[in-house]
């Protein structure tokens, strides 16, 4: 039972560590608490799934994507985890003193200790998931203690009976880990003190951290939120009795002030609370889109997302974009790439520029002759789809007549593909005599079908749906940043 004991203390306390290089550290910073504008402000801290990495050196720890560095160097803000999982983080301390004999006059002598120094450590053990992103931070500042001298600060409040808080800077030495099937990791790492550390004491003369709410902190100011003012709003979620709450101002979309109006009771420092605020009020938001007619002939061979976010027309409404499917060169699918607005129900709308039809198969056909050469000397007979040559095309032939030893008729036979307007081009025949060289003779091709693509026949779409009155909007997130004490008047 002893580690279940020790899990429900581990339980009440909340940890929090940044991570800070050694030649950030300024001891005369321990002071002011684990709140807002003191020596940890907890008000924003890490969410869980961000991904951590080792930097190129090893004083370099990155968070997200694109990577940003969280190894504080003096600048003037801080990256705030906090440990979740806990299961123990209790504190050791320890006076180092020397002994000092000194003697009274009737020769008895006394051994007296003199305090000549203060060490403390801290034991941090936790159960969490592998990707957790405090227990990545943990690792790479253990790893990387000596050559990136990497420490961090750290600081714990609680138990969840009393408020006090203890912080400092600590180096992180001795890491242990055990890892469990389904990913989750048990791990233990011991936090060595480096200087002094601060002990808020629990004046607030309660018997727990729980009650009315004192002060509010917007985390998160929502989005697409209707702008005004908010008068009363119920706080939901944390760990009150539910009857907070508070007014809000909205503008541009996004609650930007908070008024607490009744305080509730019970409620937690750091309690995350939510309000139900009014979504932009929105008129003929595309909801919902069919294929009436799926095109013909459209190009796929495109760039990548060429068929996204393109612009419609048509209908009453505008700023509606779809993103296409196509196969075999129709639409396949479509999907709402933007809701535009002023739409209703049953317009009807289409791609606002020309999709790009297919590459046509009969691009440079030679079409029709001029300026021939009827060259001499060649056997009187015709030829039938004789294969030209010259010119800057393929597979174009010829049916032709011989007369008196003269080309008197030239015709075509296959156009052939790839020619250009102007090619001269001619064709082997028999002479008459073959000891007789004979006049070469040739034609110029005066026109080719010079249409390099197809038209596409552009699909049609319906609108199936609209959106009419509140938008889609994210509601603001409230943190309880202060609880009244007993101590606090309470108007």
């Amino acid at each position: 039972m002893a580690g279940c004991s020790q899990y429900a203390a581990a339980f009440g306390y909340e940890f929090y560590i940044v991570p800070v290089s050694a030649d950030s550290i300024d001891f005369a910073t321990v002071a002011g608490g684990i709140e807002p504008g003191g020596f940890i402000d907890p008000t924003t801290t890490v969410p869980s799934t961000v991904e951590i990495v080792e930097g190129n050196t090893p004083d370099v720890i990155l968070a997200g994507t694109p990577g940003t560095d969280i190894v504080y160097n003096g600048g003037p803000s801080q990256t705030v985890f906090k440990a979740r999982g806990i299961t123990n983080a209790s504190l050791d301390s320890d006076t180092n003193t020397e002994s000092s004999i000194s003697y009274q006059e009737e020769g008895r002598g006394y051994d007296q200790s003199v305090a000549i120094g203060k060490s403390w450590n801290i034991t941090l053990d936790g159960i969490t998931p592998a990707e957790d992103s405090t227990y990545k931070t943990l690792r790479l500042l253990e790893k990387n203690g000596v050559p990136g001298q990497l420490k961090c600060k750290i600081g714990r409040v609680g138990p969840i009976s009393t408020t006090e808080a203890i912080y400092g800077y600590a180096t992180i030495i001795n890491f242990n880990e055990s890892v469990a099937a389904g990913g989750i990791v048990s791990w233990s790492v011991e936090l060595k003190g480096h200087g002094p550390i601060a002990i808020d004491l629990d004046n607030t003369n309660t018997t727990n951290t729980h009650g009315p709410i004192k002060a509010l902190a917007i985390t998160a100011g929502g989005s697409n939120l209707k702008d005004g003012t908010y008068p009363d709003i119920a706080l939901t979620g944390g760990s009150g009795n539910g009857l907070a709450t508070a007014d809000f101002t909205v503008s541009s979309g996004v609650a930007s002030v908070v008024q607490l109006i009744n305080k509730g009771d019970s409620y937690a420092l750091f309690d995350d609370l939510s309000a139900d605020l009014q979504g932009a009020d929105v008129n003929g938001l595309i909801n919902g889109l069919s294929i009436n007619s799926q095109g013909f002939g459209i190009d796929e061979n495109q760039a990548s997302g060429f068929y996204q976010n393109i612009p419609i027309t048509n209908g009453s409404g505008s700023g509606g974009a779809v993103s296409l499917t196509l196969s075999g060169g129709i639409v396949t699918s479509v999907s709402i790439a933007a809701t535009g607005s002023g739409y209703a129900q049953g317009d009807i709308v289409t791609t606002l520029n020309e999709l790009p039809g297919l590459a046509n198969p009969t691009y440079g056909e030679a079409l029709t002759l001029s300026n021939l050469t009827v060259g001499a000397d060649y056997e009187n007979t015709s030829y039938t789809n004789v294969a030209a040559t010259g010119g800057s095309g393929t597979n174009l032939t010829f049916d032709i007549t011989i007369s008196s030893g003269e080309v008197s008729l030239v015709t075509i036979n296959n156009g052939g593909t790839g020619y250009t307007a102007g090619d001269i081009v001619s064709a082997s025949l028999n002479p008459q005599d073959s000891t007789i060289p004979v006049t070469e003779w040739s034609v110029e091709l005066d026109t080719v079908d010079e249409t390099q693509t197809l038209d596409a026949i552009e699909p049609i779409f319906e609108v199936t749906s609209v959106l009419t009155g509140e938008g889609n909007h994210t509601d603001p997130t409230i943190r309880v940043t202060a609880i009244l004490d007993n101590d606090d008047s309470d108007p």
